[in-house]
């Protein structure tokens, strides 16, 4: 009888849950099926055909899912790290829990942080390795969208992984070629750019920090600001537009370039809520107005759906 107890109890415990420090696919579907995120309203007028009006509505729909993680080649979400690593290719794996300084850039922006990763201004030279996935290979369109019309054809982000830092590493670890661009150098003449009233957005993650340059390295004190600061960067890195440059390597570049004013991140992973809030690029996660559910991560991964605004004509009833 002891024994047949024991058996149940381990079955209990270990049966139904994800494994920990794990997302599986349908628990990340459950949680982006969120009707805060998609936020459908009307916004004006729009003619939806000649000499017929219709009504302009805003929505945000799930683009991408993209995780950051410590150990390069892992993933955090079930199924993935085949991907990953088939991405990655060889003699790319490093641990940035264990060596978080020798692979830093050298440069007046890191000069700081030699010979130490924590500062007494509270920050932290931070590093991951990200992981850009269509959310289209994690199944069909969301309930939540299924009752909007112009979804019923979603845009869609080709490949099944768009995007691995590993592969990308002379430029997302060292910045080989990004730091010596004239763009990047002007750049970085103003320290303070993006911690103005208005950050500019096309430059800027918001308050979060400069999206330039588009490195895994960023003085952060806070985790989860800098894992959103670095899913900014790998859009940004991903866009077809940017690929074209061949400054980064990206495996199959997305028709999306991040608009740090309109887009959303919604962090599923960790998270204790059923449907965790979406929120724009740059909120301040010490309010919890602009960022309800900010929590950190205990083992330094973080998993996001990655939302992009779209609008939508339809005729007036």
């Amino acid at each position: 009888m002891r024994v047949l107890f024991l058996i149940l109890l381990f079955s209990l415990l270990t049966g139904s849950q994800s494994s920990a420090g794990m997302i599986t696919k349908a628990e990340l579907r459950k949680k982006a099926d969120n009707k805060q995120c998609v936020n459908w309203h009307a916004i004006g007028k729009c003619m939806y055909a000649p000499e017929v009006p219709g009504t302009l509505y805003e929505y945000w729909s799930p683009m991408m899912v993209i995780e950051t993680v410590k150990q390069s080649g892992e993933s955090v979400i079930e199924g993935q790290k085949n991907a990953v690593q088939q991405c990655m290719g060889k003699g790319n794996a490093i641990n940035f829990f264990e060596d978080s300084g020798s692979n830093k850039p050298s440069g007046d922006i890191f000069s700081r942080s030699a010979g130490s990763t924590s500062h007494d201004d509270g920050t932290v030279l931070q590093m991951s390795e990200v992981h850009v996935f269509p959310f289209s290979s994690f199944g069909g369109i969301l309930s939540v969208l299924k009752d909007i019309v112009c979804e019923s054809v979603p845009e869609v982000v080709a490949g099944t992984i768009n995007y691995c830092s590993e592969k990308d590493a002379l430029e997302w670890r060292k910045g080989t070629k990004e730091l010596g661009s004239p763009v990047v150098k002007n750049i970085l003449k103003f320290p303070n750019l993006c911690s103005g009233s208005v950050p500019f957005p096309l430059l800027c993650a918001g308050k979060w920090g400069p999206i330039f340059p588009r490195i895994g390295f960023s003085l952060q004190a806070d985790d989860a600001v800098y894992s959103a600061l670095s899913v900014v960067r790998a859009v940004s890195v991903s866009n077809i537009i940017q690929a074209g440059t061949a400054q980064h390597v990206v495996s199959v570049p997305i028709a999306i370039v991040p608009l740090t004013d309109l887009d959303k991140l919604q962090l599923v992973y960790p998270s204790t809520v059923l449907l965790p809030s979406c929120i724009y690029i740059g909120a301040d996660p010490r309010n919890p107005v602009a960022w309800p559910d900010h929590q950190i991560s205990k083992d330094g991964n973080y998993v996001w759906a990655y939302w992009r605004r779209k609008t939508c004509c339809r005729p007036l009833l």
